[in-house]
């Protein structure tokens, strides 16, 4: 299945849970210190996990119509990890974001895992390039969940010059989801240009799923007789068929 049509049928998908559960949605603005807004800051796994308000541990967060993502945790990886930090301008028109500052890295990666009883849901980013220039990433973007690809991009113009657009965005939509999603920024081939991607205002939420109904044990004990009528009428019409 193309990219295209996981994208359509994770979109679907997601509209039928709409029905069954509020969405909610947080962004991730990369102010991952609010005591260092000037500086690059090395980027702390706690950042994004749990956000139930705008100003959380230090850190601030955007605000997404919906809501907060209480049921969601965020991890960050990157080749190598230790090198993911928060820089705080010259990507374009962005300020804050995130970037892997190693020349030659392959890779960012973002994962987002639900708790039980909810899916996470990525609407969105941006990207920009530093300083103030374009990059044509030919890796490109991808969104995962588990082994199933429910968006793919190659050949990415990642925008920031000052003539032009100054940053590149991504728009799912009503979003992609999963109990888990990756959503990995390919910086392979970039060689010594590749800390020159800066991600930023990633907006992910949360959907609470349907649950289903436990029956009360009175209604057990009915089903039970309800059961064991029908099998003794069965076997009663049974036994007057034979004797006819």
């Amino acid at each position: 299945m193309s990219g295209t049509l996981r994208t359509l049928a994770a979109t679907a998908a997601l509209a039928a849970g709409l029905a069954a559960g509020a969405a909610q949605a947080t962004v991730l603005t990369f102010d991952v210190d609010n005591s260092k807004p000037n500086v690059s800051v090395a980027m702390p796994q706690a950042y994004g996990d749990r956000v139930t308000a705008a100003v959380q541990g230090g850190a601030s967060y955007g605000v997404g119509a919906e809501g907060f993502t209480g049921n969601v945790v965020v991890d960050y990886a990157g080749s190598p990890q230790t090198s993911l930090i928060r820089w705080p301008n010259a990507y374009g028109d962005l300020t804050n974001v995130l970037e892997n500052e190693t020349d030659g890295a392959t890779y960012i990666d973002l994962t987002f895992t639900a708790d039980a009883g909810f899916q996470v849901v990525l609407f969105g980013f941006d990207l920009a390039g530093w300083p103030s220039k374009d990059y044509l990433l030919p890796g490109g973007v991808r969104v995962t969940s588990g082994a199933d690809s429910l968006f793919s991009e190659a050949n990415v113009l990642v925008q920031g010059d000052t003539t032009g657009p100054r940053h590149t965005s991504f728009d799912f939509g009503s979003g992609l989801a999963g109990q888990a999603l990756t959503l990995r920024i390919d910086l392979a081939g970039l060689a010594n240009n590749s800390d020159n991607i800066g991600l930023d205002n990633v907006r992910f939420g949360q959907l609470a799923l349907p649950t289903t109904a436990v029956p009360e044990p009175a209604t057990w004990a009915l089903m039970i007789l309800g059961m064991a009528g029908a099998g003794a009428a069965l076997r009663q019409r049974r036994r007057w068929a034979s004797a006819g």
